[in-house]
């Protein structure tokens, strides 16, 4: 079942991403329908286990306000790889050997962007002549 939802999402997307190029007009237009129909197929696919896309998110956010800016990278990259090894041993002390879609495949890449949010952040408020030249 969880590989003809990916497979229909994946052929879903070309008809959308054709609607979207010659009828969505507009910068506000075109992210509402990213949002919209981004939140859409992410529902369908993971089901309720979007909201733990959205915790991890908001905890990251809320660590970025909260904590001073020079350390705030780190941080968000320990924060982020901790929930990540909650949702797998989540999934292999109840689902082992089973072949599911769970939200720990979306949480993998978001461990990446978000960890490399915090590092950006933290590098934006960082002087230029202690930044190195990478």
């Amino acid at each position: 079942m969880d590989q003809c939802r990916l497979i229909a999402i994946f052929f879903l997307n070309f008809p959308l991403g054709w609607l979207f190029h010659f009828c969505v007009q507009g910068t506000l237009i075109r992210h509402l329908w990213h949002i919209c129909i981004g939140l859409t197929l992410q529902y369908w696919c993971y089901g309720e286990g979007v909201l733990h896309s959205f915790f991890m998110t908001a905890v990251t956010y809320a660590l970025m306000i909260w904590l001073p800016r020079p350390t705030v990278g780190k941080y968000v990259m320990w924060w982020s790889l901790f929930y990540l090894c909650y949702n797998h041993l989540y999934r292999m002390i109840y689902f082992f050997g089973d072949y599911n879609l769970d939200i720990s495949t979306f949480t993998m890449l978001q461990v990446c962007k978000l960890s490399a949010l915090g590092y950006c952040y933290q590098d934006g408020g960082t002087e230029e002549a202690k930044l190195t030249k990478d």
